[in-house]
């Protein structure tokens, strides 16, 4: 899984999707069209997407000023992310979210799966931590396109 720890940022695939956005302005909203493609594909999130869908998560809750910024995040374009945040993107997002955490229960998360076989104590850390990241995209979603 390349995961040194429990956090958003604390594996292989966030870091490289950090790399990825430092270089390209549209790199958010080019990432979350190339997921969707490759899961409507598959219908199966591998291990990297579900990463940079989560790392997109986190960068956007930063964004907004509803989460700290991790180290790792410091030289991203927080305004360009914020632009990027449409009403379609978050659902988009949301979507892709619930699968990447197996809420409908129909195993189509790599990273789940390898998560649910580490040990007890850091899969709920990860469940705990990346639901609250749902949440809080669920929120910005609601407070930014409410009627």
């Amino acid at each position: 899984m390349g995961a040194w720890g429990t956090s958003v940022f604390e594996n292989d695939s966030a870091c490289d999707f950090i790399a990825y956005l430092q270089n390209n302005s549209a790199g958010m909203t080019d990432e979350l069209v190339r997921i969707h493609e490759a899961f409507k594909d598959e219908d199966y999130l591998e291990v990297d997407e579900c990463s940079s869908l989560l790392a997109m998560a986190e960068l956007i809750l930063n964004s907004f000023g509803a989460k700290p910024t991790h180290e790792i995040a410091k030289e991203v374009n927080f305004n360009v992310i914020k632009e990027t945040v449409t009403l379609s993107f978050l659902n988009q997002l949301i979507s892709l979210l619930e699968i990447t955490l197996n809420i409908d229960n129909r195993e189509r998360s790599e990273l789940f799966e390898l998560w649910e076989e580490a040990d007890p104590k850091d899969f709920a850390e990860w469940k705990d931590s990346s639901f609250c990241l749902l949440e809080g995209i669920k929120n910005i979603r609601d407070e930014q396109f409410s009627n």
